[in-house]
């Protein structure tokens, strides 16, 4: 199973949009490995993580066959994840020669309830059967093809229909955990045990200190740090296990002293903790 990141910044983007902060502005200049697109992630090359709004532009710059996509799991609805509108070029029409097998998306009820409403616009996307849409229940594990299960949990963000999940295919396991905080502890006793091979953590906060309480809704690297840790204690993971840092935030990499904190910097920091920072275009053969 490889895990292929198709957009690793937060909402704003790296440079942000419309920014001329020191950062911003370094960042343009930069380039490479500190220019991230919206949150987006590919399991081998059949299983997408979220739809940003910026994955045709990772289809071009990262070269990927968005023709081979069978399922979709949503996170949340928040429109740095969740573009479903997208899917109107899945359309005859629009997709020529294309197998027109009906993609397979998964959510939670909230997030359902949004491309409900999108639908309700489109006109008889369901009816013509380009999609199907289930909803999954948390903490019971789906199959959702020959190969792949996959179990949703409940997060802690800003907006109530947000999930994580944890992906296994093949016998490989990976935790893909955005947006959240610190997960709460009926979460962590269900996942004790798994054995993970993997984890994307949730990284927003960026060099920025986590408040210790439960109602933030994003970490820093701080906190992944302290997620790890709680991971292998509990034995979810393991030392050897993969742990990355993603979704990160481009107003959340400058320290108190002034220091701007770019992708190399962020190796730095993390060398030596077990985790490391994510980029653009970054494979991990989990």
């Amino acid at each position: 199973m490889i895990l292929t990141y198709l957009g690793t910044a937060a909402s704003e983007g790296w440079p942000a949009f419309f920014c001329r902060c020191p950062i911003c502005r370094e960042a343009q200049k930069r380039g490479g490995k500190d220019f991230r697109n919206r949150s987006c992630a590919i399991v081998d090359d059949d299983l997408l993580l979220d739809m940003s709004p910026d994955i045709y532009a990772a289809k071009k710059h990262l070269n990927i066959d968005l023709t081979k996509i069978k399922n979709i799991l949503f996170t949340h609805s928040h429109k740095d994840h969740f573009n479903p509108e997208l899917l109107r070029w899945y359309a005859p029409n629009f997709a020529a020669e294309n197998d027109r097998t009906p993609l397979k998306l998964y959510g939670s009820e909230g997030v359902k309830a949004v491309f409900d409403k999108l639908n309700d616009i489109w006109k008889s996307h369901y009816s013509d059967g380009w999609f199907s849409f289930t909803v999954l229940e948390e903490f019971e594990r789906a199959q959702i093809d020959e190969n792949t299960f996959v179990t949703m949990y409940p997060a802690i963000h800003s907006i109530d229909d947000a999930r994580v999940y944890l992906i296994e295919r093949d016998g490989r396991k990976l935790f893909y955990m955005h947006d959240s905080c610190m997960l709460k502890e009926e979460v962590l006793k269900a996942l004790e045990g798994k054995n993970i091979d993997m984890f994307s953590i949730d990284a927003t906060m960026g060099v920025h200190k986590t408040p210790e309480n439960q109602n933030v809704h994003h970490m820093g690297f701080d906190a992944v740090l302290r997620m790890r840790k709680i991971f292998i204690e509990r034995n979810i993971g393991r030392e050897d296990s993969t742990y990355v840092a993603n979704h990160i935030c481009i107003h959340a990499c400058t320290d108190e002293n002034g220091k701007m904190n770019f992708h190399e910097d962020m190796e730095k920091h993390l060398e030596g903790t077990g985790v490391m920072p994510s980029y653009d275009g970054m494979s991990v053969d989990i």
